[in-house]
Protein backbone atom coordinates (compact mmCIF):
# COMPACT_ATOMS: atom_id res chain seq x y z
CA UNK A 1 0.00 0.00 0.00
CA UNK A 2 1.14 3.53 -0.81
CA UNK A 3 -0.32 7.02 0.85
CA UNK A 4 -1.14 9.49 -1.41
CA UNK A 5 0.86 12.57 0.52
CA UNK A 6 -0.36 16.22 0.01
CA UNK A 7 0.57 17.91 -3.54
CA UNK A 8 1.07 14.41 -5.66
CA UNK A 9 -0.11 14.37 -8.83
CA UNK A 10 -2.54 11.68 -7.80
CA UNK A 11 -4.44 13.05 -5.43
CA UNK A 12 -7.74 14.64 -6.98
CA UNK A 13 -7.69 12.45 -9.68
CA UNK A 14 -9.56 9.17 -10.28
CA UNK A 15 -8.52 5.50 -10.72
CA UNK A 16 -8.99 5.81 -14.34
CA UNK A 17 -6.91 8.50 -15.14
CA UNK A 18 -3.88 7.02 -12.74
CA UNK A 19 -3.78 4.06 -13.92
CA UNK A 20 -3.83 5.49 -17.50
CA UNK A 21 -0.87 7.36 -16.94
CA UNK A 22 0.81 4.32 -15.55
CA UNK A 23 0.43 3.09 -18.82
CA UNK A 24 -0.32 -0.93 -17.41
CA UNK A 25 2.41 -0.34 -14.71
CA UNK A 26 0.25 -1.10 -12.23
CA UNK A 27 -3.76 -1.54 -11.34
CA UNK A 28 -5.52 0.13 -8.16
CA UNK A 29 -7.47 -2.56 -6.60
CA UNK A 30 -8.12 -1.15 -3.10
CA UNK A 31 -8.53 2.60 -1.19
CA UNK A 32 -8.33 3.31 2.17
CA UNK A 33 -9.70 6.30 3.23
CA UNK A 34 -8.25 8.74 5.81
CA UNK A 35 -11.98 8.19 7.55
CA UNK A 36 -11.77 4.58 7.54
CA UNK A 37 -14.03 3.73 5.10
CA UNK A 38 -12.30 1.12 2.31
CA UNK A 39 -12.95 0.58 -1.29
CA UNK A 40 -12.86 -2.85 -2.31
CA UNK A 41 -12.38 -2.98 -6.67
CA UNK A 42 -13.09 0.86 -6.72
CA UNK A 43 -14.70 1.99 -9.52
CA UNK A 44 -12.88 3.73 -12.38
CA UNK A 45 -14.72 7.35 -11.13
CA UNK A 46 -13.37 7.25 -7.50
CA UNK A 47 -10.97 10.13 -6.77
CA UNK A 48 -7.61 9.42 -4.29
CA UNK A 49 -7.61 11.71 -1.89
CA UNK A 50 -5.08 13.44 0.22
CA UNK A 51 -3.54 10.86 3.01
CA UNK A 52 -5.73 8.07 0.87
CA UNK A 53 -3.87 4.73 1.13
CA UNK A 54 -4.20 2.83 -2.60
CA UNK A 55 -3.27 -0.82 -2.70
CA UNK A 56 -1.57 -1.58 -5.80
CA UNK A 57 -1.14 -4.94 -8.24
CA UNK A 58 1.67 -3.90 -10.08
CA UNK A 59 4.41 -5.40 -12.96
CA UNK A 60 8.23 -5.46 -11.20
CA UNK A 61 10.87 -2.84 -11.77
CA UNK A 62 8.10 -0.43 -12.66
CA UNK A 63 8.54 1.50 -9.59
CA UNK A 64 9.56 5.38 -11.45
CA UNK A 65 5.82 5.61 -12.52
CA UNK A 66 4.12 4.95 -9.25
CA UNK A 67 7.45 7.52 -7.54
CA UNK A 68 5.83 10.00 -10.55
CA UNK A 69 2.40 9.67 -9.50
CA UNK A 70 2.50 10.00 -5.64
CA UNK A 71 5.61 11.65 -4.65
CA UNK A 72 5.07 14.87 -3.58
CA UNK A 73 5.69 17.50 -5.81
CA UNK A 74 6.79 21.37 -4.37
CA UNK A 75 5.77 24.36 -5.87
CA UNK A 76 9.00 26.78 -6.33
CA UNK A 77 8.69 30.08 -6.73
CA UNK A 78 10.52 33.25 -5.73
CA UNK A 79 10.61 34.11 -2.94
CA UNK A 80 10.68 37.77 -1.11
Amino acid sequence: MITAPPQSPAVCMNVAAIERQAKGAFFIVQINRRDGDVFISPPASAIVGEGDGVVLIGRPNRSAILTSLFEPRFRTGARG
